[in-house]
C-alpha cells in the first residue's frame, strides 16, 4: 500500500504534436504563481495574449484589453507543450507519474481505500491503492461515472479547427484573439508559437453535417461566409489537409464527488468555450480539491464543501454562458442562435 501523503499521477495522455485550448486569461499568472511554478512556466516560450478583438451582437469592433489587468496579459499556449510541462513539474515535486497508463477499473477495499486497476501501454495490468482518487480524466469522467455519477447535459457545439503557416506573411500578426459571430456559428482565431495560426469554427453538428465542415472545401466555403474573419488568412496556407474535429459538450455531474473520492477539470463540468474557462477552471479545479484532501485527512471531513463549490461556480457559469449568447440578436429567428439561446434556459445544476 502507497504512503496516505505519496501522490501519483496516472497520465494516460499519449505525446500528440497538436492539441486544442490554446489561449489563457491573465489570471492564469496568479495561479501559476500560487503552484510556485511561474517563474519556469515564463521561460516556456509560449506567446503573450494583450487582449481580444471581437465581432459580437453588432458588426462593430469590440475590444478587451488585458493593459489594466493586475495579473498582467494572458498567454497563447503550445497546449502539448503546456501539458508536458505541468507533468514534469508533478516529477519535479517528488511525485511519480506513470506516464501512458489508462485507469480500467475500481473496487472499494475492506479498509475503506480504493484498488485502482491500471493498464500501461505495453498492455501490463497495474495495481494500485489509494486513501483517496481524484478523477482528471477530462470528458470521460471514467472514475465518476464508474460510481454512479451522471452527466447533466446542455447543447454542446462542434470544434472544426485548420491551422495555417503565417512564417511567409509580410506583416506582423496581432497577438490578441479574435472572435467573430456569424449566421451558422462562431470563429475563434489565435497565434501560436512556431508561426502557426489557428482558426477555430464552432456550431453545431447539424451545421457540420449539412455544411460538410470535416472536409477543407465545405469548410472555407464556411469561412467565406464571415466579413472580418476570412481576411486573417491571407499570405498564409493551409497546414491541415482537412480540418481537425474537436468535440466542444457543455455539461456538468450530478454530484462531483463521493467516499474518498472527487472530480475535477472536465471530469465534474465541462464549459462552452465562449466562456474560456477550461484551462484555468482545471488549474482552480486541482488548487481546491488539494485543499480538500488536505482537510479530509486532517480533520476527517468529507467532500460536501468541495461540491458546494462546484455548484456555486456551475451557477455562475450558466449566467454567463447565457449573457453572451443572448448579446447576439441578429440571427436569432431560428437555426444556430435559437438553439443556443433556447438551451440557456434549460440547464440548472441540481442541489448537491
Amino acid at each position: 500500500m502507497e504512503n496516505p501523503q505519496d501522490v501519483i499521477l496516472v497520465d494516460a495522455e499519449p505525446a500528440m504534436p497538436f492539441r486544442i485550448g490554446e489561449t489563457v486569461p491573465p489570471e492564469i499568472n496568479e495561479a501559476l504563481r500560487k503552484l510556485g511554478i511561474y517563474h519556469e512556466f515564463s521561460q516556456e516560450g509560449h506567446l503573450p495574449c494583450y487582449g481580444s478583438v471581437s465581432y459580437w451582437g453588432s458588426p462593430k469592433r469590440g475590444y478587451n484589453d488585458f493593459i489594466l489587468s493586475p495579473y498582467g496579459h494572458g498567454w497563447h499556449l503550445d497546449r502539448s507543450a503546456f501539458n508536458r510541462f505541468m507533468v514534469k513539474q508533478v516529477e519535479k515535486k517528488g511525485h511519480r507519474v506513470l506516464g501512458q497508463t489508462t485507469y480500467k477499473a475500481a473496487r472499494r477495499s475492506e479498509s475503506n481505500s480504493w484498488d485502482l486497476h491500471l493498464v500501461d501501454n505495453m498492455g501490463k495490468m497495474i495495481t494500485l491503492n489509494a486513501s483517496v482518487v481524484v478523477d482528471a480524466t477530462g470528458q470521460r469522467a471514467s472514475f465518476a461515472t464508474q460510481q454512479g455519477r451522471k452527466k447533466l447535459e446542455d447543447q454542446g457545439l462542434i470544434c472544426t479547427v485548420t491551422r495555417f503557416d503565417m512564417s511567409l506573411k509580410n506583416q506582423e500578426v496581432s497577438k490578441t484573439t479574435h472572435l467573430e459571430a456569424f449566421r451558422h456559428g462562431w470563429f475563434y482565431a489565435t497565434p501560436l508559437p512556431d508561426k502557426v495560426f489557428l482558426l477555430a469554427l464552432f456550431t453545431d453538428v447539424e451545421t457540420v453535417k449539412r455544411g460538410g465542415l470535416h472536409y477543407q472545401d465545405g469548410w472555407m466555403q464556411m469561412l467565406e461566409k464571415t466579413e472580418h474573419t476570412k481576411l486573417l488568412i491571407k499570405g498564409m496556407h493551409a497546414m491541415d489537409s482537412r480540418p481537425l474535429g474537436f468535440a466542444a459538450p457543455s455539461y456538468h455531474l450530478d454530484v462531483p464527488y463521493g467516499k474518498g473520492w472527487l472530480a475535477i477539470g472536465d471530469s465534474a463540468a465541462a464549459y462552452d468555450p465562449i466562456t474560456s474557462g477550461g484551462i484555468l477552471k482545471a488549474l482552480s479545479d486541482g488548487m481546491r480539491s488539494a485543499s480538500a484532501i488536505h482537510k479530509f485527512f486532517g480533520q476527517g471531513e468529507n467532500f460536501s464543501n468541495y461540491g458546494a463549490e462546484c455548484e456555486r461556480r456551475n451557477n455562475e457559469y450558466l449566467e454567463r454562458r447565457e449573457t453572451y449568447y443572448h448579446a447576439e440578436n441578429r440571427w436569432n429567428r431560428g437555426g444556430f442562435w435559437k438553439k443556443m439561446q433556447d438551451a440557456t434556459h434549460t440547464f440548472r445544476p441540481q442541489s448537491i
